[in-house]
């Protein structure tokens, strides 16, 4: 999975396997202006929970992000 954040903006991600945050499986926390990349495995029949965020208050907004992902 890749995250790009908006130009001049930290942005953070990170997946978990159970809507209670229990199973953490990724993150990645890379500077302003890189592409945060995630390799992480998937099982058939399981939901994920994918969080964006900004590293502060000032660095998340409106701003339009990118996650991709490659094969699944």
């Amino acid at each position: 999975m890749n995250l790009t954040s908006p130009t001049g903006k930290d942005y953070n991600v990170e997946v978990f396997e159970t809507a209670s945050w229990s199973n953490w499986l990724a993150d990645s926390e890379d500077g302003v202006g890189e592409e945060d990349v995630m390799p992480f495995n998937v099982k058939a029949n399981t939901a994920y929970y994918i969080v964006v965020y900004g590293k502060d208050s000032a660095e998340f907004g409106p701003d339009p992000y990118t996650l991709s992902f490659g094969m699944l």
